[in-house]
């Protein structure tokens, strides 16, 4: 084949373009295959959604019979308990031979203390099965907000709700590595589009809980600052590269193995806090750890997130 070039120069200059060329087209296809890839992660993803809203409809129906039935049955072990002091009280009243009725009341005297210990161990058991139908009540009244298609709905509201409400979803994420700290300060109430606030702060808490390789401390910390409430989300793992650290907001970016995120989860929390009218910065050092700075403006003038 003979190419259409004067000199040698011209032919050589041709076939580095044409590599070159080649270069960028290989890499753009296998963008779009990790992108096809991707996309259908988040298909799945979406899938799972919709079907753990309904999942979660159907749960709340049986926690709350048997939150009901827990309390019937702590009404119904109080009156018998009751019932059983009366008893007591009733056959030590009665008249009968000194020595018996001595012997008697020592008898009684022990069974009435085994009586008060069997009835404090039952109360606490029904407070703490009380304590965790109403963790799991709350979880899923959380979730079922998280899955609502609200965006367009604006409320006014602490930013803590969403900070607790957050933290619920992602407990079971966290609760065997990641000791939350809470100091949380005195804040103003701001107008924000609440399930979009609550995901941004599941998409840090996760991703901080990632960055934890063993077991690590996560430092909620909040403050309201120049007519901002500021929120610093603080963990103690593995830190980011400096290197990296211009690409964390990247669409698709992740240093995550395969399968184990999207790349899409700090890219989505720029997004909502930007579309609130604030800001997100971060500081990281490999191997101390890093901390996400969110301010969100106390006057919110912004309208279309």
């Amino acid at each position: 084949m003979t190419l259409p070039f004067h000199n040698q120069s011209d032919n050589i200059r041709y076939r580095e373009e044409l590599r070159a060329k080649s270069r960028k087209l290989s890499e753009a296809n296998e963008e779009m295959a990790r992108i096809r890839d991707l996309l259908r992660h988040q298909e799945k993803l979406a899938s799972i959604g919709l079907l753990a809203a309904g999942v979660t409809q159907e749960i709340r129906k049986p926690i709350a019979f048997i939150r009901d039935s827990l309390r019937l049955l702590e009404d119904s072990f109080t009156e018998i308990v009751q019932s059983a002091r009366k008893c007591l009280d009733t056959y030590r009243q009665q008249d009968g031979d000194t020595s018996n009725q001595s012997l008697s009341e020592g008898h009684l005297g022990e069974e009435a203390v085994k009586i008060e210990t069997a009835l404090k161990e039952v109360n606490k058991l029904f407070s703490q099965s009380f304590e965790e139908i109403e963790r799991v009540h709350q979880i899923l009244a959380d979730l079922t907000c998280y899955s609502k298609n609200d965006e367009s709905v604006r409320e006014t509201m602490n930013i803590h709700e969403c900070l607790d409400a957050a933290l619920r979803i992602v407990h079971s994420e966290l609760k065997y590595q990641v000791k939350v700290r809470k100091a949380y300060g005195e804040l103003p109430e701001i107008r924000c589009y609440p399930r979009a606030i609550t995901q941004a702060f599941v998409n840090l808490f996760i991703n901080s809980a990632q960055a934890i390789p063993d077991r690590g401390e996560l430092i909620i910390t909040t403050q309201s600052e120049n007519g901002h409430v500021v929120v610093l989300i603080k963990d103690d793992g593995t830190g980011i590269p400096e290197s990296l650290q211009h690409r964390v907001f990247d669409p698709f970016f992740t240093t995550k193995e395969a399968g184990q995120g999207s790349g899409l989860g700090l890219c989505i929390v720029e997004e909502t806090i930007q579309k609130h009218g604030g800001t997100i910065t971060f500081t990281s050092i490999v191997g101390r750890g890093t901390e996400f700075r969110i301010e969100l403006p106390i006057e919110n003038q912004k309208s279309n997130p």
